[in-house]
């Protein structure tokens, strides 16, 4: 590896990056994925970009890597970069979403089953992600919107068809490694419910479903927005001002200690999958 360098439309926040891995092969460039044209013609003659921007982003994101014709991995979302699979084909270059903890990891632990199993019934995913709740922008935002209430992402596959379902549906008990403890988890929008069923389809699969929980604190005050109808961002005036109210939260949250701390910090995955093997359920 000969250099690395930080990509990112704060400035400060990039150089605080830079000066934390004190590393001569390490530069900083700043980089809007806005101006598509700008940030494609800078990373252009790069061998690979790993995107890490927020997810409701990605579309932008992924659109400069394909306009610069490098390969690239995502690690947060998996949806609006399928829209630009021609380009990287035509270019030679191959693009992987999702390539994170959640999706990613869970789907190579969910192919270790697959591969073993001569037929798939169920498989249901579930993490627990110890941080804080405002632990950056993106993990903020991503907090909220997986518990929006009506997004039309928060699915399950069962039996062939994609069902819509509500915030905090199908709660079930999963038990994560120590020291997390076991949590009651609940359908949140991820990537695996969309792709699986598609890449797993020979085995006969027939439900997938994706479940995730943040510390107790975390979900308590999720619980409590959503009962209030906080999580719609309704826009209020404050003092001739107009803002969501959910946007003024998580200014808060990234301001203020309970936002930014935690007790237990850690990530755990559970993959749990139903199927047979040699003739007989397992």
């Amino acid at each position: 590896m000969e250099r690395v360098t930080i990509g990112d439309n704060n400035e400060s926040a990039g150089q605080e990056v830079l000066a934390w891995l004190e590393d001569d092969r390490v530069d900083f460039v700043k980089a809007d994925v806005f101006q598509s044209d700008e940030t494609a013609a800078l990373i252009q003659n790069y061998d690979i970009v790993i995107d890490g921007t927020p997810i409701s982003i990605n579309q932008e994101s992924t659109k400069c890597i394909a306009q610069a014709g490098v390969h690239g991995v995502n690690l947060n979302g998996t949806g609006p970069e399928f829209a630009f699979h021609n380009e990287f084909l035509k270019s030679g270059k191959t693009y992987v979403p999702g390539f994170g903890m959640t999706p990613g990891i869970t789907n190579v632990m969910a192919r270790y089953a697959y591969d073993r199993l001569e037929s798939i019934d169920s498989i249901r995913i579930s993490h627990g992600a110890f941080r804080p709740f405002a632990f950056s922008p993106a993990i903020t935002e991503t907090t909220r919107i997986e518990y929006e209430p009506n997004l039309k992402s928060r699915i399950v596959f069962e039996d062939g068809e994609f069902k819509q379902v509500e915030p905090f549906a199908r709660p079930l008990n999963v038990t994560l490694p120590e020291p997390f403890g076991t949590h009651t988890q609940y359908i949140i929008p991820h990537a695996e419910t969309q792709t699986i069923p598609k890449s797993f389809k020979e085995k006969g699969v027939r439900l997938v479903e994706v479940r995730g929980t943040w510390p107790p604190e975390n979900m308590q005050l999720l619980r409590a927005l959503y009962d209030w109808g906080f999580l719609d961002n309704k826009t209020v005036n404050v003092d001739g001002v107009e803002v969501g109210v959910m946007d003024a939260i998580a200014s808060y949250l990234l301001q203020s200690e309970q936002g930014t701390t935690t007790q237990l910090y850690g990530y755990a995955l559970h993959v749990e999958v139903s199927g047979t093997e040699n003739g007989q359920p397992i």
